[in-house]
C-alpha cells in the first residue's frame, strides 16, 4: 500500500477471515457522511490478499472506536509526512553509518517510504509472481510501473546465470 492508503486504512477494510484488504477509491461517491472519502491514486478500487505474518500482527491489533487500523503516537490520525520524517529521524539516519554509500550512487539514507513499494516488487518479480498478479497488488493497469520498479540485485542476477548449463556444448573442454 501507499503511506496515504495504509494511513486511512479501516477495520472495515480487512476481512481477516478472508485474508483479504479491500481498498475502495470513494472519489465519485456521494458524500454520505461526515468521514472524508478516500481515494487511489490510480482512481481505481483494488483487493489483494494479506500475508500471513501481517495477518497474525492484525489479528492482535486492538479496535480504536475511530475504525482506524492505524494511528499516530497520540492516537490521533496517522499523518504521511509524520511517519516520513520519523522513518528518516528514527531509523535512516541512525542507521547510516552501518549501510554507506558508494560514491555517487542512492544509499541507505535516500531511502523513503515508497523504497518498500520498490522493494516489495523486486521481491515478487525473484520469486515468479506473475507480472499481473503484482500489478493488481499495486494498483497499476499497465506492466510500465512494475518494470520501473524492478530493481535486479546483483546477488539473484548471479544467481540466475548459474542456472544455465554451458552455453556450447561443441566448445572441447580441453580449450
Amino acid at each position: 500500500m501507499r503511506i496515504g492508503e495504509l494511513a486511512s486504512l479501516r477495520w472495515s477494510d480487512v476481512d481477516l477471515s478472508r485474508k483479504l484488504i479491500v481498498l475502495e477509491d470513494e472519489s465519485t461517491r456521494r458524500a454520505t457522511t461526515h468521514r472524508e472519502r478516500r481515494t487511489t491514486k490510480s482512481g481505481y478500487s483494488r483487493s489483494f490478499p494479506i500475508h500471513e505474518e501481517l495477518l497474525e500482527l492484525l489479528r492482535k491489533h486492538d479496535h480504536h472506536p475511530d475504525g482506524l487500523v492505524f494511528h499516530g503516537p497520540l492516537r490521533g490520525k496517522l499523518k504521511p509526512d509524520v511517519v516520513r520524517r520519523a522513518l528518516i529521524r528514527d531509523v535512516l539516519e541512525p542507521l547510516s553509518s552501518r549501510f554507506p554509500s558508494v560514491s555517487g550512487q542512492p544509499s541507505f539514507v535516500d531511502g523513503r517510504l515508497h523504497s518498500f513499494r520498490h522493494y516489495f516488487c523486486s521481491t515478487c518479480a525473484t520469486e515468479g509472481i506473475a507480472e499481473r498478479v503484482l500489478m493488481n497488488w499495486l494498483g497499476h493497469r499497465n506492466s510500465s510501473m512494475v518494470h520501473r520498479y524492478y530493481h535486479l540485485h546483483d546477488n539473484e542476477s548471479q544467481k540466475q546465470m548459474s542456472r544455465l548449463g554451458r552455453l556450447n556444448r561443441e566448445i572441447p573442454d580441453s580449450l
